[in-house]
């Protein structure tokens, strides 16, 4: 049997309304893997749980201050899962874990328009390295988000890689796996 064989397929989660409802959605179809992320199973010799999520205070500050609709994703996956805030938050914060064993690090970024798209659009594509042992948490979401375009996102629970995935400018969006399209007038970066 080979391994595509006994690898469950990526579960797909529309999501739609204003960011705590998506959240909400989230939360609640992710809960296992939240409850997971959060157990911080691989901390740092001598850190604990609440360690971390003390080192996580300033990021969460900077991201309440520029980019709110984050954390009104993450505080209702939170409440959704049944799991604390803060330490989600603090579960996702890439800069304060070591760099894993079994993946590099870093990212791809791709940024196109007229001539290499049809439509003239501006194409927005960004991918984040994830470790092997991820695969469980990955989850594919449908994105209608008010007021903002439709999206199809793949992502890593276990970082907390979707929160706040918008277009309302996809080079400050997280997800694991992006792109949006729209016209260039839209985008923000």
């Amino acid at each position: 049997m080979s391994d595509t064989a006994a690898t469950p397929p990526i579960p797909i989660v529309p999501v739609a309304g204003d960011h705590r409802a998506v959240g909400d959605v989230i939360g609640a179809a992710t809960r296992a893997a939240i409850e997971r992320l959060v157990a911080f199973e691989a901390l740092p010799p001598g850190r604990t749980a609440a360690d971390h999520v003390a080192l996580a205070a300033p990021y969460r500050a900077a991201t309440e201050r520029e980019l709110p609709w984050v954390l009104v994703e993450l505080d209702a996956a939170a409440a959704a899962a049944g799991v604390d805030a803060h330490a989600l938050f603090a579960a996702g914060v890439e800069e304060l874990w070591p760099p894993a064993q079994d993946t590099g690090r870093g990212c791809t970024d791709l940024v196109a328009t007229a001539p290499a798209t049809a439509s003239g659009d501006l194409l927005v594509g960004h991918t984040n390295d994830l470790a092997a042992g991820t695969e469980r948490d990955v989850v594919a979401l449908h994105w209608r988000v008010a007021g903002q375009p439709t999206m199809f996102t793949w992502a890593s629970v276990r970082s907390s890689a979707w929160a706040g995935t918008t277009p309302a400018c996809p080079s400050r969006a997280t997800s694991s796996r992006r792109a949006t399209r729209g016209p260039a007038s839209r985008a923000c970066c």
